[in-house]
Formats: C-alpha cells, sequence, structure tokens
C-alpha cells in the first residue's frame, strides 16, 4: 500500500486565532491537507518498507540558472556516539537508518543533492523515521554545509514567514508520523493533534519595552494559548516562559521545537496542565547579545519590567509566582539557571537544558548562600541534556550540575537522552518537563533519575584539538568554543574568521 500525504504549513496552527491587544492573528490553514497538486512542499509516502516504512520526497522551484539545490537540516543521522566535538559525524540519510541512531543536522559535508526533474523543479526523496524534522534548501554548489546559506521552503513556510515584526526562519518543518510494522522513534508527541478541536493557537505580539534596542522601544514574543482558552473562567491560567538558545528567536520553539504540538499532545493525553505560554526573544536587547557581560542582568530586566507585566495585563494569568514556571535551552538554558540562583522566587518551576556551559569558567557555581533555601523550595527544577553534547562540554558539565544540586538538597528531576545540541533532544526535555514536572504539584510529583550511566566518553576531533592548543585563559577556552559551536548550529549566519568572529545577526522585518 502506498498513502501520499500532502503536508502543508506544519510549523502553524490549526485554526484561526483572534487577534489580542498589539497581537499579529496567523490565520492558519489546516495542518495536513490532500491536494489535487503535488508539484512542490514535502510529500509522504508509506512504502511500508524497511527501514522506517515512510519516505519523504521534498520538492523545490529553484531560482532560474540554478545548477545545484541540495538539502540541509534534521534529515541526517548518526551513531550518537559518533557525535564529535565539531559536530561532525556518520551523516546517513534515512534509507541508511540504523536502531539507536539520532537525528543531527549535517555541518562539516556537502549536504545530500537534489535531482532536476523539470525545468526549475528539484526533487530528493529520503526514508525518514518517526519524528519532527526541521530542513531547509542550498541553492548552489555547495562542499560544506556550515559555509553554505539555507533558504526555508516557500511551498511549507514556517509560523510568521514574511510578516513584519516577526521573528524569522530560515527552516521549514515536517512530521513523520510512526509505522506500526517499522517502529523507529515514539515521537508521535511532536506531530499535530489528531482532533483539531484540541488543537491550541500560537499569536505573534509586538509589547512596549523600554530596554530593547532593536526595535528600539518595542520588542516580540509569541503566544501560546491552551485548547479552549477561557478569559472568563473563574481560575487564572499558570505561565510557562520558554527561551531560545543563541542564533534563533521567539518564533524557535515553534517553527523548530514543535512546542505547540507538544502541548497540545501532551493536554490531549491528560498529563499536562492547561498553562498560557510565552516565548521570548533575547535578542537585540543589548549590545552583542549574549556576548555582552550585561546580558544576563539586561534580560532579566526585560522579563521582569516589561514582557511578564504587559503578560499578565492581557491574558487571563494568575500573577502569583509559584504559578510561573521558566525553561530554556543552550543560551536560554544559562538565563534559567541565572534566574533560578539570582531570582529564585520569580518562577516556581526551572526547566535547565543544555545549560551547563558557565561563561565565567570552568566551575559549576552553586546558588549563592543568601538564595540557597529558595532555591530549594522550588516547586520543581527539572535538568536534561542531549547525553553527547560536546559543546563546551555541557554534557560533562549537566551531570556536574546535577550532582552539585543534589550534594546542595537541591530537589530536582533529571532527564537525559542520546544525541547531541539539537531540537531533537530538546524537544523531548520539553515534553518530559511538562508532563512531569511543570505545575505537576503533590505527592504525584516526578523521581530523579539515576544518573549512573549518563556519559559515554568523549569524542575527540581536529577542531578541538586545535581550540585545546590555542593560548587563552580559562574563559576565554569556554567562549570560543561557544563561538565555533554557534557558527555551526547558526549555519551562514555566524562565521568564525581568522580568531575573530564576524555575527551577522538575523533582523526582524
Amino acid at each position: 500500500m502506498k498513502l501520499k500525504v500532502r503536508l502543508v504549513a506544519l510549523a502553524t496552527v490549526a485554526g484561526v486565532v483572534a487577534p489580542l491587544a498589539g497581537g499579529t492573528a496567523m490565520a492558519a490553514p489546516p495542518v495536513t491537507a490532500l491536494e489535487a497538486t503535488p508539484d512542490l512542499g514535502p510529500t509522504i509516502t508509506a512504502t511500508d518498507q524497511a527501514p522506517t516504512g515512510y519516505e519523504v520526497t521534498f520538492r523545490y522551484e529553484a531560482p532560474p540558472g540554478t545548477t545545484a539545490v541540495g538539502i540541509g537540516g534534521e534529515v541526517y543521522f548518526t551513531r550518537p556516539t559518533a557525535i564529535r566535538s565539531d559536530f561532525s559525524h556518520d551523516g546517513r540519510r534515512g534509507h541508511d537508518w540504523q536502531v539507536g541512531d539520532v537525528s543531527h543536522p549535517l555541518y562539516l559535508g556537502p549536504p545530500a543533492q537534489m535531482t532536476n526533474i523539470a525545468g526549475d523543479l528539484w526533487e530528493i526523496t529520503m526514508a525518514l523515521p518517526a519524528g519532527t524534522y526541521n530542513y531547509g534548501f542550498i541553492v548552489g554548489e555547495c562542499a560544506l554545509t556550515l559555509l553554505c546559506t539555507t533558504v526555508r521552503d516557500p511551498a511549507n513556510p514556517p509560523f510568521g514567514a514574511g510578516l513584519a515584526g516577526v521573528g524569522q526562519q530560515s527552516l521549514s518543518q515536517v512530521f513523520v508520523p510512526s509505522h506500526p510494522q517499522f517502529p523507529t522513534y515514539d515521537f508521535d508527541y511532536q506531530g499535530p493533534v489528531r482532533d483539531t478541536a484540541q488543537a491550541g493557537t500560537v499569536t505573534s505580539f509586538t509589547y512596549p519595552s523600554g530596554v530593547s534596542i532593536n526595535p528600539v522601544g518595542k520588542h516580540q514574543l509569541a503566544v501560546y494559548l491552551p485548547p479552549g482558552y477561557d478569559a472568563e473562567r473563574a481560575e487564572p491560567y499558570p505561565t510557562l516562559y520558554l527561551s531560545h538558545g543563541m542564533g534563533d528567536n521567539e518564533t524557535a520553539w515553534v517553527t523548530q521545537g514543535a512546542a505547540h504540538h507538544i502541548f497540545d499532545n501532551a493536554l490531549a493525553d491528560g498529563d499536562a496542565v492547561e498553562a498560557v505560554v510565552i516565548m521570548t526573544n533575547f535578542n537585540g536587547l543589548i549590545q552583542d547579545d549574549g556576548f555582552h557581560p550585561d546580558f544576563l542582568a539586561t534580560y532579566t530586566r526585560e522579563l521582569v519590567d516589561y514582557v511578564i507585566p504587559f503578560v499578565e495585563s492581557q491574558f487571563h494569568v494568575s500573577a502569583e509566582p509559584e504559578q510561573r514556571a521558566f525553561a530554556g535551552l543552550s543560551m536560554g538554558g544559562a538565563l534559567g539557571v541565572h534566574l533560578l540562583h539570582e531570582h529564585p522566587d520569580l518562577f516556581g518551576y526551572y526547566g535547565l537544558w543544555s545549560a551547563a556551559t558557565d561563561l565565567q569558567g570552568e566551575v559549576i557555581a552553586p546558588p549563592p548562600d543568601e538564595h540557597l533555601d529558595a532555591v530549594r523550595s522550588r516547586l520543581g527544577i527539572h535538568l536534561g541534556t542531549g547525553r553527547h553534547d560536546q559543546l563546551a562540554r555541557i554534557a560533562e558539565k549537566s551531570l556536574a550540575r546535577t550532582e552539585l544540586y543534589r550534594a546542595l538538597d537541591i530537589p530536582i528531576v533529571v532527564h537525559n537522552v542520546d544525541g547531541g545540541h539539537t531540537w531533537a533532544v530538546w524537544r523531548q526535555l520539553l515534553n518530559d518537563f511538562v508532563r512531569t514536572t511543570a505545575f505537576q504539584r503533590g505527592d504525584e510529583a516526578a523521581e530523579p533519575v539515576d544518573q549512573s550511566d549518563l556519559l559515554p566518553e568523549p569524542v575527540r576531533s581536529p577542531v578541538a584539538g586545535i581550540l585545546a592548543s590555542s593560548p587563552h585563559d580559562g574563559r576565554t577556552g569556554e567562549f570560543l568554543t561557544i563561538v565555533v559551536g554557534a557558527a555551526i548550529l547558526v549555519a551562514g549566519s555566524v562565521l568564525v574568521v581568522g580568531g575573530a568572529v564576524a555575527r551577522r545577526r538575523r533582523r526582524h522585518n
């Protein structure tokens, strides 16, 4: 049997969202639909054959005269233990997928090449296991994916694509369901909820900010409202504030993290508490963003003085700290650590993911003595990382932070998964957080997970060796490693040239 389903705008939200004050309403088509024209965009075909049971065909209409088109993103696979600190790995395509593999973007080799099938139309078909995949097209010859520009699929645009005042993305997204005969990953929770009446909505907002320097005087956030959001109900909703990582913006948790689908499915399963989810943008608050020494304090000021007051004035949400949660990945996780240590009473729950990097040096610092009791009294602290994340030794440091918190009698929930510094990891951590920790109070709170077999031996790489042999102090080495990692993660947006960082930030329209 072959079943072909044309996928439409997977990163958008089913239904029509109603505009609120200051909001940009997104009228979203259904997440999947049958269409008569199969020419452009991704098409899933059920092949009922190993290794995954499904293939996805990607099509792209390139500019006239194009001589080559490649595909980038998460459509490559590797053994977790083959992930090196320069982000190189096995780089296999889905037809060679093996049990135990993880998805990982390809950075240090040429992308898989698409075939010119007619005129300016290019195509590639790949077997893909179950799950969510960010992808984009690389137009022209490309020997090193890291240094080539990736563009989103115009036939499958991400949330907010092309709208003024909304953070832009260079990737699109496709979801592949589980195949009953060829089980791969248990990632159905990352796809659209089966009953569209159980789907929440995502809206973009611009709010006034006395901190923002780009744009001056205002800033952006995205808001997820749970299905059936009721501004008149007696009990106000709790709020979860989510932060992206370096190189992304307020749209990333939807366009790359599939956060709206994760919440929809957790609610439909009865495993999560209805909450309003606020996705913030830490870019443009201070010169050089996360590289500035006052970045953490500046983001905190923006959050406390502008974001939270705006949210609590516009939505039917609780103003009680115990009804707020904060979670973030990578640099967003570092923001979470800062908030937990320096402002623990601001939130009742924290999610700290791939967050163990300490920009001040090699030591994982404990909370200040004067805040330790407040940290211990948080209602839920969730730690997680990819077990094979070697960016600035994040996996190793995450384990060290875990042990430090336990030694200090700080109650924590720990969830680590195979993989590196990727969205394939962070989607799993968000799912676990909302089902086990966020607003999950009382005797049913999840127990901490044993971490005795957390980490494999690190796999060194030539790039790591160059960094290790360079003359620097502890902080400079950490900083340089993060810069190199950021260059890889934001391929085409961040370049390391001659030891200097030439950064081309994504700007809003």
